[in-house]
């Protein structure tokens, strides 16, 4: 179980083994003479990066080739396979895709595009090695475009909104390799 960020306290109880729903009780801590409860549920605003200790520089780059439209990734990625530790097993039992068709709302564009880089984050900090694509930038700056038009905001350049360049700035700073909160160390 992930606590979480800059949770802090010695543990007074844990849930024993069994079955449980998400919003049941299963660790207890207390720090100062403040008891703190946890689920197994986190609620973290999707537009705010998940707190790390440091931000390191890339060590290698990620190549990924090219992208292409989000249905042939998701009939193509169910047949993609990888072995670990000798066994070879569907690389859909370590995959999460939030995927979003260019018929679905404009608003959609933009919620996948946070959903998807917050569950990244969220798998990043529980120590995995994350990779998160997304399709296309460009259709989310439409998006953003066309919602900025519906709610008469004043234009900027190429009619897109004046705050674009800002939104597309925080979410690629949520990019990168980090050193985590938390102990064990891992980035």
């Amino acid at each position: 179980m992930l606590v979480p960020p800059r949770a802090k306290g010695t543990i007074t109880y844990i849930a024993p083994a069994g079955n449980y729903k998400v919003t049941d009780i299963v660790l207890e801590t207390e720090f100062d003479g403040e008891r703190n409860k946890y689920s197994m549920l986190q609620v973290w605003p999707v537009r705010q990066p998940r707190p790390v200790t440091e931000k390191l520089p890339a060590n290698h780059p990620l190549l990924t080739g090219q992208r292409n439209e989000m249905s042939e990734v998701l009939r193509d990625f169910p047949e993609l396979t990888v072995e670990i530790d000798g066994a070879t097993e569907s690389i859909m039992k370590r995959t999460a895709l939030v995927a979003n068709t260019s018929n679905m709302p404009v608003a959609a564009r933009e919620a996948s595009i946070y959903t998807g880089i917050t569950l990244s984050e969220y798998f990043r900090d529980m120590g995995y090695n994350v990779s998160m694509m997304a399709d296309s930038t460009s259709r989310w700056a439409e998006a953003l475009r066309e919602i900025s038009g519906r709610l008469a905001e004043m234009p900027a350049d190429s009619g897109y909104p004046a705050y674009l360049g800002a939104r597309l700035a925080s979410f690629y700073e949520r990019a990168g390799r980090v050193k985590c909160l938390g102990n064990p160390e891992r980035e």
